[in-house]
């Protein structure tokens, strides 16, 4: 991330300027295994770092935990 400021028509005011990088927002993982105890086991993990706050995605009712 940079900033910078930058003048104005007023004196007494500055713009401020901000430049970002764009990242990955979000990822899958899933995986699996077997023991002797458990047999198969697996996961899987979404995962959503940037989302909209006004617009939250809603999950059917058969997704909630």
């Amino acid at each position: 991330m940079n900033y910078d400021t930058e003048d104005t028509a007023e004196a007494d005011k500055k713009n401020l300027v901000v430049e970002v990088k764009e990242t990955k927002t979000g990822g899958v993982q899933f995986g699996g295994g077997y023991s002797s105890v458990d047999e198969f086991v697996g996961f899987v993990e979404i995962e959503q770092k940037n989302f909209d706050w006004k617009n939250f995605p809603i999950l059917p009712a058969g997704a909630r935990t």
